[in-house]
């Protein structure tokens, strides 16, 4: 071999050698700025969260009492945030009045009372010591009828009515309301010992 193929061969095999190192950076420039990427992505991207606001179930009594003699319209609203079964019940008891510095104020005293008999309101049914209303009633809404109407129920003064009655005293009636998710199902059930029958209340005595 000739000086002159010497040096063509060595010529060839340094262009051999600069091909392979570009290739090799072109390489690594890749593998950095992918290796940059992913480290980005991982150190931006947070957790999605979702995020369930709670429902509840609060209630609102309504009444009219307005006379001190008669309570009417009767009712109870719904001011929670899902659709509830709606429920009544009323306490009577007496009070007799007592004066102290110039101030009347009331209180409870013995003696029976009774709730007197009223009709219900379309909807309504008696059961076990309450009224309830047969659907679910959606927030911020009251049921179609009012548990008693107009001109509702007068309550007793025994000292004037009954003046021969020991006690005395009169009468004060009490209107709790309470309501319970309407969905699932289960939950009137456990709650109030209630069956449904597709969307509304079963009342029991109808069945009997």
């Amino acid at each position: 071999m000739n000086r002159f193929e010497r040096l063509k061969k060595k010529l060839q095999s340094m262009r051999k050698k600069k091909l392979s190192f570009l290739t090799l950076s072109s390489s690594l420039i890749l593998l950095l700025v992918v290796g940059v990427t992913l480290a980005y992505l991982i150190a931006t991207t947070g957790t999605v969260r979702n995020i369930f606001n709670p429902s509840e179930v609060t209630v609102e009594v309504h009444e009219d009492f307005s006379d001190g003699v008669n309570k009417k319209n009767v009712n109870v609203k719904n001011t929670g945030t899902t659709d509830a079964y709606l429920r009544v019940k009323l306490i009577s008891y007496r009070v007799k009045p007592v004066e102290e510095n110039g101030k009347t104020s009331y209180q409870r005293i013995g003696g029976e009372t009774e709730i007197p008999t009223f009709a219900l309101g379309e909807g309504w049914f008696a059961q076990d010591g309450f009224y309830y209303y047969t659907n679910p009633v959606a927030p911020g809404n009251l049921p179609d009828h009012n548990l008693i109407g107009d001109p509702g129920i007068s309550l007793i003064n025994y000292d004037e009515e009954f003046p021969e009655d020991p006690d005395g005293g009169r009468q004060v009636i009490e209107v709790m309301g309470e309501g319970v998710q309407s969905q699932p199902s289960r939950a009137v059930k456990e709650a109030w010992s209630m069956d449904t029958d597709g969307n509304k209340l079963v009342n029991k005595k109808e069945g009997e």
